[in-house]
């Protein structure tokens, strides 16, 4: 795995992201995004030492953001964009023209909207993100994981969605509902 320096020099186009599981120690990874989310750099530092990091990384017009290595999600929000990968595509661009979701879909930016993340099922648990627009759902990102009878287990799982489904409702400015 390259150092952080090394995957930027590599990849001009990459972006980075703090893991969201953390503890005294943080990881930031950079991410090749051209086909998806492809983690191409890792680096640990102390925790006190992330938001210096994070500056100079954004001084630099490095795009900084969150991920989730259990959902294998990332997210990145900007100041007039916010984008979600999974490590087969980009599922969502958010920015001034409107919102572009997986397969190419624009939705209008006016409108009714809403976040929603949900953990449904029995013996698989279906976690997911979803954006409404207007009475339509559309969902951005769906983990399905056998995990029947593991309650601890599926909490875990949930955070990811929990985590980006609020920082884009925080980032769209609309309401947010937690079905975990």
């Amino acid at each position: 795995m390259k150092t952080i320096e090394e995957a930027l020099v590599d990849y001009p186009s990459a972006v980075t992201a703090w893991n969201i599981e953390f503890g005294e120690t943080e990881v930031l990874s950079v991410f090749d995004v051209e086909a998806g989310a492809r983690k191409v750099g890792s680096f640990s530092c102390p925790r006190a030492e992330r938001e210096a990091l994070t500056v100079k990384l954004q001084l630099r017009g490095v795009a900084v953001g969150d991920h989730d290595e259990v959902g294998e999600v990332l997210w990145v929000s900007g100041t007039d964009s916010f984008a979600v990968w999974t490590a087969e595509a980009r599922v969502l661009q958010v920015d001034p023209d409107g919102i572009e979701v997986t397969q190419g879909l624009k939705l209008p930016r006016n409108g009714k909207h809403s976040v929603e993340a949900r953990v449904e099922g029995e013996k698989v648990r279906e976690t997911s993100v979803s954006l409404e627009v207007d009475g339509q759902r559309h969902v951005l990102v769906s983990r399905g994981t056998a995990i029947e009878g593991e309650e601890e287990l599926m909490a875990f799982d949930a955070q990811w969605a929990r985590a980006l489904g609020r920082a884009l409702s925080r980032w769209l400015g609309v309401p947010f509902t937690d079905k975990t």
